[in-house]
């Protein structure tokens, strides 16, 4: 990029506003709200917050912009990309405009984050911004979106000079997800890519019945066990390993099968395919399933089970609209009646684009039919039948509403909001269409654990999916090879 024409260049510290010591987050917050970069955002969530701060660097930007950056000065930064797409994150960043209604704009990102540069980066995904201040945004802002070239390697050592010729660029564009809302997520693409998208995004009919799967919040190293059935009884025992929680110890005892469920976790969860592999002690009925189970009304052995970590469940910290510290001590979070729901739709919070299954109930190790419960690395659509969710999960796993994802949303939060992007349409029995939606999908998920190739299934599908949102064929044909852009399907 044209550094020598750049007049502030730096890399602000990148914090998770709740990652910050409680001192400087109070000192701070004045300056927060002189940016207005703190309150409600205007659009629905799961739960009410009073404010939506995120990471430190979008304050950075705006106070370097605003004390040192005079008129027509451009700025050079290298920040996290999430504050360019996520929902609720970079909300407020994205207003662009400074105290006395000075403007911030940008005229150019590059995603440099497939070239990995930084040592030790995890989740957090990089990119370059050239900001301009006294100008207004103008879109679709420059996006340029790097890659390795095959072979090649690229290290925190690697000069400019050197990267020209182990990777390349490709110019993007990138605009607001809805036009109405210029603080929404920015969706990026090559020109044809954004034209498609605008074609199709739309809210789904499925968007206020989308819920999490359930939280421990920190404790499932309790609430995660194997399962086996022996001597005509149901034996369990903690998953030790997978507790944040020090001092959680291992007991194996037999429990009866009244709040043991089949578990599913993110990890168990492909496309079309979802399988089971442990067992969870959930507390929690479909009666009111907010609360536990009086602790008193529970089996006598469930009693004990828990009984043996009640220290541990009771210094869980309070959350929302869970306390662990009274006579609720053994329950967890986010259990609600989608979670019994007996179909389902399940798609990863993590992934390259959607990773979503249809799942129907579960067996315990002695035969018992119950529920599948998604944990919190999950998300799920409450289903009325499984036809209904071979169908949700054959939409949700196209090209086209990939594509939508893939170009809009973090890969490490693809939560329910994007249903709100995403223009899944109520399953209709006697829609012709929807039924070979079901077929599709339905065969490619008896297909994947045999090991037999779907493409053809994966072709057929994409066809009927863009049919039905109004795409040509030559479209459905680009939203396939443009989703290998962004390293899906390769």
């Amino acid at each position: 990029m044209p550094v020598n024409s750049i007049n502030i260049v730096g890399n602000p510290p990148w914090i998770n506003w709740e990652s910050l010591p409680p001192e400087y987050r109070e000192v701070s917050a004045g300056i927060w709200e002189h940016y207005h970069l703190v309150g409600n955002v205007p659009i629905p969530k799961r739960q009410a917050a009073e404010q939506s701060k995120t990471d430190i660097s979008i304050l950075m930007t705006y106070v370097v912009a605003d004390k040192y950056g005079s008129a027509g000065a451009k700025i050079g930064f290298v920040l996290p990309r999430t504050i360019f797409q996520s929902e609720l994150g970079g909300w407020h960043f994205r207003q662009f405009t400074l105290p006395a209604g000075k403007k911030l704009s940008v005229i150019r990102v590059d995603d440099i984050d497939p070239l990995k540069p930084f040592r030790g980066q995890a989740t957090n995904i990089s990119c370059t911004t050239i900001f301009k201040v006294g100008e207004s945004t103008a879109y679709p802002v420059d996006w340029f979106r790097w890659r390795k070239n095959d072979g090649e390697k690229i290290t925190p050592n690697t000069t400019y000079k050197e990267l020209s010729s182990r990777a390349s660029s490709t110019k993007w564009g990138a605009i607001p997800v809805d036009g109405k809302q210029l603080q929404s997520p920015w969706l990026t693409g090559t020109p044809q890519t954004l034209t498609i998208l605008k074609k199709v995004i739309g809210e789904s009919f499925y968007k206020d019945l989308a819920r999490e799967g359930i939280n421990t919040r920190g404790a499932n190293g309790v609430y995660f066990v194997d399962a086996w059935f022996t001597n005509n009884k149901l034996f369990v025992k903690n998953l030790l390993g997978e507790g944040r929680r020090a001092g959680i110890k291992e007991i194996t005892q037999s429990i009866e099968s009244d709040y043991l469920f089949p578990l599913l976790r993110g990890e168990n969860v492909a496309q079309f395919s979802a399988e089971n592999q442990q067992y969870i002690v959930l507390p929690h009925s479909t009666a009111n399933p907010l609360l536990p189970v009086d602790f008193f009304d529970l089996p006598p052995r469930t009693q004990e089970y828990l009984a043996a970590f009640r220290k541990t469940l009771s210094e869980r910290t309070k959350f929302r609209n869970f306390d662990p510290t009274g006579e609720n001590w053994h329950g967890l979070y986010s259990v609600l009646q989608p979670t019994f729901a007996a179909h389902k739709v399940v798609w990863r919070e993590m992934g390259l684009g959607i990773i979503a299954a249809a799942i129907g109930n579960g067996h315990l190790p002695d035969g018992s039919n119950k529920p599948i419960i998604p944990d919190h690395k999950l998300f799920l659509i409450p289903c009325e039948s499984s036809d209904e969710a071979d169908f949700v999960a054959g939409v949700l796993n196209s090209s086209v509403v990939n594509l939508i994802v893939a170009s809009y949303a973090v890969s490490t939060g693809i939560s329910t909001h994007i249903l709100a992007r995403i223009p899944l349409p109520k399953y209709q029995l006697n829609n012709t269409d929807h039924k070979k939606i079901v077929a599709c999908s339905r065969n490619i998920r008896k297909s994947v654990p045999k090991s037999a190739d779907t493409q053809t299934l994966v072709s057929e599908l994409n066809a009927i999916v863009g049919k039905i949102l109004g795409l040509r064929e030559s479209e459905v044909a680009h939203t396939v090879s443009a989703l290998k852009d962004f390293g899906i399907g390769t």
